[in-house]
């Protein structure tokens, strides 16, 4: 599941206003480099049948299978700090990591902040 919040709606609808076309947002999730993964944010007109649809705060959400797995936990801010404003991903994750010379199993929670640009 992905979300967003209600000042990232408000400025999701403000551009599809602009627009004056779209029936939401497509989150992708594409390689970069050598480094990983980035978030790709595009207006949508139409959904694929094989896309999943999520309606958080009136905005539709739209997500391609592959990029489904790498979004799951999601949650879509719009921050602004001085000049600089844009979606700020914030990602809920858990991982278990295995330590191989205690053979022990180490479990964590956190956070991970994305901050992507698209104004």
């Amino acid at each position: 599941m992905i979300t967003i919040t209600d000042k990232g709606a408000e400025r999701v609808n403000y551009f599809l206003e602009n627009r004056q076309s779209g029936i939401g947002i497509r989150v992708k999730i594409t390689t970069t480099g050598c480094s990983g993964y980035a978030y790709q944010l595009e207006f949508a007109d139409e959904t694929n049948p094989e896309d999943t649809i999520f309606e958080s705060n009136g905005v539709k959400i739209i997500v391609d299978p592959k990029s489904l797995l790498m979004v799951d936990g999601t949650h879509m801010d719009y921050i602004k700090e001085g000049i600089n404003a844009g979606f700020s991903f914030r990602i809920q994750w858990k991982m278990k990591l295995v330590d191989v010379a205690n053979h022990s199993l180490l479990k964590s929670k956190g956070t991970l902040n994305v901050i992507r640009k698209w104004m």
